[in-house]
């Protein structure tokens, strides 16, 4: 079994990563049996349900799959509907509500859009593991403008030690950028002739005609990566899981998105710069731009202590208003004011949001 899995798993290394989805399914249709194996060991791009309860968005992946059915981080059921599947306990329930919240914070923040999901589940050494999953899609607004997705899937094991916690965090960036200048930059009459170029040569099938035109002077740029890293952090109450998992997967996904830059810079492609534009759209971290990041990190920071609070003291004081971005909307008013000015109209609904969030904590 285990030489089968591995030459699956050899196979889907060599083939592109933009069709990893169709390539999974051919495999596991050829081997129906190592299915659980192959979709174990294998990043897919995350998708993105609804919450038939809530309306809410969530992300799909193996880690909240049980058989055919997905599990909410909102209402904890199961799409379709699951009478036997594997949820949390009360008390690690409660943990993963706080945690959804905390890093929609986050999501907001750094993506400006996008879905987030987090997911836990208990483990049998007497710890806990969980995962913290992140989408942005950038769709192109014309024929020539860019477009691209950016998929994050953090897992992560806590073990409790005294006073301490270790985590180990294994983090995946599935990253897919195109560029269609250049096809555009043809225009019509360089299509055509391409068109006719294709239909003309012997033995062409129908569908590449068309297809071979269209994608003629795109760029695409797409694959994955992988880091791990493992942290000991001071354990004052559960609380504290989400703040220092949220300090980890912070600067991770920093670490591995200026990874991801240094990569674009070393490519010769005149095209290709493009491409941190592109970065930039999905990801609002910056580091040529040092004060919007700086100001960002210590609001997320904020943020975090705010969740801990809240989840680890049942008499609020000021942790209502820091939990539902009261404070956090002034700080974010700033910094986005450093890269561009919003309508009256979106702060005056941003405000009355605001308010209405508090009034109902405090009922």
């Amino acid at each position: 079994m285990g030489d089968l899995v591995d030459s699956m798993l050899d196979l889907m290394r060599r083939l592109p990563p933009t069709h990893v989805e169709e390539n999974v399914a051919s495999l596991v249709a050829m081997c129906p049996d190592y299915a659980d194996d192959l979709l174990g060991s294998v990043d897919q791009p995350l998708k993105v349900l609804t919450d038939r309860a809530t309306g809410k968005e969530y992300l799909a992946c193996d880690y909240n799959r049980d058989g055919d059915s997905y599990r909410s981080p909102w209402s904890n059921e199961y799409d379709p509907p699951l009478e036997d599947g594997t949820v949390p306990t009360p008390k690690l329930r409660k943990l993963e509500i706080t945690a959804n919240e905390a890093f929609d914070t986050y999501r907001e923040m750094y993506y400006e859009g996008g879905v987030s999901s987090v997911f836990l589940w208990d483990l049998d050494d007497g710890g806990f593991a969980g995962v913290v999953l992140l989408k942005k899609t950038l769709n192109a607004s014309a024929p020539g403008e860019p477009s691209g997705s950016w998929d994050s899937i953090h897992v992560f094991e806590a073990a409790e030690r005294g006073r301490q916690a270790h985590y180990k965090l294994t983090s995946t960036i599935m990253l897919q950028l195109v560029d269609r200048s250049a096809a555009a930059a043809r225009g019509p009459k360089d299509d055509a002739s391409a068109a006719k170029g294709a239909a003309a040569t012997p033995g062409a099938r129908e569908g590449e005609k068309s297809g071979d035109a269209k994608r003629e002077g795109e760029v695409t740029l797409s694959g994955s990566m992988t880091r791990q890293t493992e942290n000991d952090f001071p354990l004052h109450d559960p609380s504290s899981h989400i703040s220092n998992t949220g300090r980890m997967i912070e600067e991770m996904e920093i670490k591995m998105r200026n990874l991801l830059q240094e990569v674009r810079l070393s490519c010769p492609s005149p095209r290709l710069p493009r491409a941190s534009l592109l970065l930039r759209a999905i990801m609002v971290h910056d580091a040529g731009r040092a004060r919007i990041p700086t100001a960002r990190r210590r609001a997320w920071h904020f943020v975090l202590r705010a969740f801990s609070l809240s989840l680890a003291s049942s008499i609020f004081l000021f942790s209502p208003v820091l939990r539902f971005g009261v404070y956090f909307g002034k700080t974010r008013d700033v910094v986005f004011d450093l890269r561009s000015i919003d309508d009256l109209e979106k702060a005056r609904r941003q405000r009355e949001l605001q308010k209405e969030l508090v009034g109902f904590i405090k009922r």
